[in-house]
């Protein structure tokens, strides 16, 4: 065989023809070969080399089944050279015109693409990474808890990393325990474990703030050993989630012990610490959402509160309302509310919910070193975030017997006076913020205000009860007084004042309409205080202007009764009891529903006692005849509406009495 070059020489157009090619090659250093020929003075590599053998023999055989029609044939490969070098390679076969006919004319060349090769595979690398990355950030903007944006980014950890485990572990807000948020594969199972911060991979992370790598995760030694499942895992990198310079936790990402990948490489590693940068800026984002939140349901869980303090005063239904809002805006397991009785010394129960059992509605306790009386005496709130070796006998009881691991006590002061403790309870540890406490004071404050309030309107009430019975005495007074100068009345204003309130019952109207009328009955003859005894207490007709005299003791009532405010929705019956349904009647000359309806209920009934009773000018009329007589005037004295109440009231009252 003839090396090609020689043949070069002597044949100057077919070297012209594959100058250029020749030239290319050289430059990336290939290796341009006669088929058969092994030429390796000028050339790095060999077909034979780079070729097995069934593969060098498929290849010529296609160059030569492509000779005949001036056809170029390549091939790409990647093979392991002798010297243990990893190469991409693309074999080109391609026929030469014009050499000698005992030539086999085909011209190979190969050429080392690995650098080409490993620039696009890092290329495609950089577009997969970008791509979970922008994927990840994209779900990263638009979740606004944590509980949103977790699942996708182990999801996308999973995909882009060929990991078998992924798990997000932050750090609780004591600084000193880590837990297991959420976590795929054999990780899974550890959801929700707490593990303390010494002697953890995580702790480690919280001190250097850099990635950890471990080819062994599962014979790690810094790993916690509370944390279980992990015999299958081999490569894992855990690194910090942080915002700034707040750690918040840290990004677990681990391959199987028999995964086909192997290590982490520092590409991926690399990768990771941006998706824990972004998760731990998005968490922290979500954080400040949750709080500007939490602090957003407080506020009006407070003026929630507050108005229902303004619109109610019964006391019960205000404190449970606290005690609702405490369970909600608290996040706690359990609440109670103990009032401070200054006569015995004691705190006894006045609300309570989230108990299992009802111990606390019978708690009364003596001021002594127990939390609660320490929360009263101090003025302070007084926490137990352990209660497994609280010395309290009162809390170490509830705490065996409820379960509760933390218990929180705020007393309940208003305008400088210690009205009683709101308590706090929850069956796991609390990790509260001053932020926390503060709330915590601050719905301690809104149940004195209610407590506080409520005795206020207890006392107002009482006072108004009072003033109220002292009121309706001083008419009872009044009343008695009149009979006693109108002898032949005596008897008469309770009669009437009876029936008539039976009658308003039986006409449906209101308790206080009622009381209004009760009142105005009492004292209906109030104005004849004014008429002189001598008129008043006549035996025989009266005079003309002895009547004309008379009959201005509604006026008297008027002037009497107006200037006493809470006796002006009483006026209307001294005031109109003589007016007319026909409108005789007198001191206005009012008809029909002119008058007012207390007036003409009344009118009936004092109609009716005046004559079933002995005057001194006349004696009582038989029950019938003044029946006939009240049936007679409807219409005329009497609203017939009016007259039927009557009717049915009087028929009830004498089937009562059979």
């Amino acid at each position: 065989m003839k090396d090609f070059k020689e043949y070069f020489k002597t044949h100057p157009e077919e070297a012209k023809q594959c100058v250029n090619m020749v030239h290319i090659v050289d430059v990336n250093k290939t290796m341009l070969e006669w088929h058969g020929m092994k030429s390796k003075a000028e050339f790095p590599f060999n077909l034979d080399q780079v070729l097995l053998s069934s593969e060098y023999e498929s290849f010529i055989e296609e160059l030569l089944a492509l000779m005949q029609g001036g056809n170029r044939y390549e091939l790409s490969v990647s093979r392991h050279t002798r010297d243990g070098k990893f190469l991409h390679l693309i074999i080109d076969g391609t026929i030469v015109p014009g050499f000698e006919e005992s030539w086999e004319r085909i011209l190979v060349s190969i050429m080392d693409i690995t650098a080409r090769k490993r620039a696009e595979d890092e290329i495609l690398e950089k577009s997969n990474e970008l791509e979970a990355l922008f994927t990840i950030s994209s779900h990263l903007r638009t979740a606004q808890t944590a509980k949103d944006m977790l699942p996708v980014v182990l999801a996308q950890m999973s995909q882009v990393l060929d990991a078998d485990a992924n798990a997000v572990i932050l750090l609780d807000p004591d600084q000193v325990h880590f837990t297991y948020v959420i976590g795929d594969g054999p990780l899974k199972s550890n959801i929700g474990l707490q593990f303390d911060v010494e002697d953890s991979i995580g702790g480690h992370i919280l001190q250097t703030r850099q990635p950890y790598v471990t080819l062994d995760y599962a014979n790690n030694s810094l790993k916690s050993r509370v944390i279980h499942n992990t015999e299958g895992i081999g490569p894992a990198v855990i690194v910090p989630l942080q915002s700034e310079t707040e750690f918040i936790g840290t990004l677990l990402c681990a391959r199987a012990k028999d995964s086909p990948i192997g290590p982490f490489t520092s590409a991926e590693v690399k990768l990771l610490v941006s998706i824990g940068e972004m998760v731990g800026n998005a968490l922290r984002r979500a954080r400040l959402y949750d709080d500007a939140l939490s602090r957003l349901q407080r506020v009006e869980g407070l003026r929630s509160i507050d108005s229902f303090i303004n619109a109610n005063m019964d006391i019960k239904i205000t404190l449970k309302l606290i005690i609702n809002q405490s369970l909600s805006l608290m996040n706690v397991d359990a609440a109670a509310i103990l009032l401070y009785n200054p006569n015995l010394h004691m705190l006894e129960y006045a609300s309570a919910q989230g108990f299992h059992y009802k111990d606390i509605e019978k708690a009364r306790s003596e001021l002594s070193n127990a939390l609660s009386e320490r929360a009263l005496m101090e003025r302070r709130i007084i926490t137990a975030s352990d209660l497994s070796d609280i010395q309290d006998p009162v809390h170490k009881e509830m705490m065996q017997k409820e379960g509760f691991a933390a218990c929180y006590i705020t007393p309940m002061i208003a305008k400088g006076k210690v009205l009683g403790v709101m308590e706090l309870y929850n069956r796991t540890p609390l990790h509260s913020d001053q932020e926390w406490l503060d709330f915590l004071e601050a719905l301690g404050g809104q149940a004195a205000i209610a407590i506080d309030n409520a005795h206020l309107f207890r006392d107002l009430q009482t006072s108004n009860l009072e003033l109220s019975i002292a009121y309706d005495a001083t008419i009872q007074g009044w009343s008695q007084a009149l009979e006693l100068k109108d002898r032949e009345t005596e008897g008469h204003t309770l009669r009437v004042t009876e029936t008539t309130t039976g009658i308003a019952r039986l006409a449906g109207l209101s308790e206080n309409e009622i009381m209004h009328i009760r009142r105005g009955t009492l004292l209906h003859d109030i104005g004849k205080v004014g008429i002189p005894d001598h008129i008043l207490n006549k035996i025989g007709e009266l005079t003309p202007k002895e009547w004309d005299i008379i009959r201005q003791h509604p006026q008297y009532a008027y002037d009497m009764l107006r200037p006493i405010e809470f006796l002006r929705p009483a006026l209307d019956i001294p005031y109109y009891h003589h007016e007319k349904w026909d409108g005789t009647g007198y001191p206005q000359g009012l008809k029909n529903l002119q008058i007012p309806y207390a007036a003409r209920l009344f009118a009936v009934v004092d109609v009716w006692d005046a004559l079933t009773s002995d005057r001194i000018y006349r004696k009582a009329w038989p029950k019938k005849k003044v029946f006939a007589y009240i049936r007679e005037q409807s219409g005329k004295h009497f609203d017939p509406q009016v007259v039927d109440l009557f009717l049915k009231y009087t028929d009830t009252m004498a089937s009562r009495k059979k």
